[in-house]
């Protein structure tokens, strides 16, 4: 979304999230690892998969988001 040139309406096509680890065993104080790649963005749709990694390497929740945007 950082190239449109304004903000646009959008809408979430699809919404996953897989939780892999137990997040009641994260030290809340701990540094977390966000990493987000968006691999395609064509014709009105974007998709976007984001992985949350803790302080010792572990992948702890991974997403999967399609959007649309509003024209």
């Amino acid at each position: 979304f950082a190239v449109l040139a304004a903000p646009r309406p959008m809408a979430t096509v699809t919404f996953t999230i897989e939780l892999l680890d137990d997040l009641a065993e994260l030290a809340p104080d701990a540094p977390l690892l966000h990493r987000a790649v968006s691999p395609a963005a064509a014709d009105g749709f974007c998709v976007e998969t984001r992985e949350l990694w803790g302080h010792d390497g572990r992948l702890v929740a991974r997403d999967h988001q399609t959007f649309a945007v509003i024209k």
